[in-house]
Parts: C-alpha cells; structure tokens; sequence
C-alpha cells in the first residue's frame, strides 16, 4: 500500500505516514511468523516441549537424591499425573472425531477460511500435534517421578 503521509522520519523513531508491507510495521506490534511458532509449542521461557522432554529424560537417569520420600506420596504424585493425562487424552480424542465444518460455499475468502481452520486443527502446527506432544511430555514426566521417587525411596 502506498504511503499516505509523509515517509521519512521526522527526528523520532516511528514514522509519520504508513510503510509499504501491507500496513503492519515490523517493531509496531506485527509478528512476522504469523503468530504461530514452529517448534512444536514453546513455554513463556522459549524452551519447546521437546527440549523438556529431554531434559526429563536426562533426570530419569540420574538425578539427585536430596529429599526423602514415601511409597504413598510417590503414588500420589503418579495418581495426578494420571488424571491429568487422562483427562488431556480424552479431549484429544475428541478433536480426532470432530465433524465437518460444512460446506463454506463459493466464496473465496469462506473456502480459505475453513482450510485454514482445518490446519489449525489437523496440521503439522496443528491443535492434534501440540496435545500429541504434551501427551508424550506427561509420559515421560510419569517416568520420571517415578524412577525419581524410587531412588528417593530406597535411599532412606
């Protein structure tokens, strides 16, 4: 789009009229990747699911022991997960037999829209993934409390 009001700066750092990108300014707000990021699901830190699960893994084989622990604790620590997961899993199920979105009509923009929608959902950035990697995560978490927690245990 072209610029409606002046285009250079006027001694400050934004600019006065609009750029030429489509109007969204690169340090006004717009994300340049669309919002969506590529690694699978990252937390506010930037780790990704997968590099957690890695770290879990390294846990697993050796962590420290500096707490004691009871057999019931440690199952009740595993319960949680558990019912976390199962609850997780079950919403997971829900979204593989989600129906159809109907027909969009001949519109353009409609057909699109519900491409779009359906990739949300389906793929490879998708909703499905995302809890698929969670669910993998929580997996490997269980593993971990529990090689944790027996190593905890059988150190006194």
């Amino acid at each position: 789009m072209s610029s409606s009001g002046s285009t250079s700066n006027t001694g400050s750092t934004s600019n006065t009229g609009s750029n030429n990108n489509g109007g969204s300014n690169n340090n006004g707000g717009s994300n340049s990747n669309g919002g969506s990021t590529n690694n699978g699901g990252s937390t506010a830190g930037g780790t990704s699911i997968s590099d957690l699960t890695s770290q879990l893994k390294q846990i697993q084989k050796s962590g420290p022991v500096d707490l004691k622990l009871s057999t019931e604790t440690r199952d009740k620590y595993l319960n949680i997960i558990t019912t976390f997961r199962t609850a997780l899993q079950a919403q997971r199920t829900s979204m593989s037999n989600m129906g159809s979105l109907g027909n969009p009509g001949m519109l353009g923009s409609a057909v699109q829209t519900k491409n779009n929608l359906n990739l949300d959902v389906t793929g490879l950035d998708g909703i499905e993934q995302a809890v698929d990697q969670y669910l993998n995560y929580l997996d490997e978490f269980e593993t971990t409390v529990k090689k944790a927690s027996d190593r905890l245990i059988q150190s006194g």
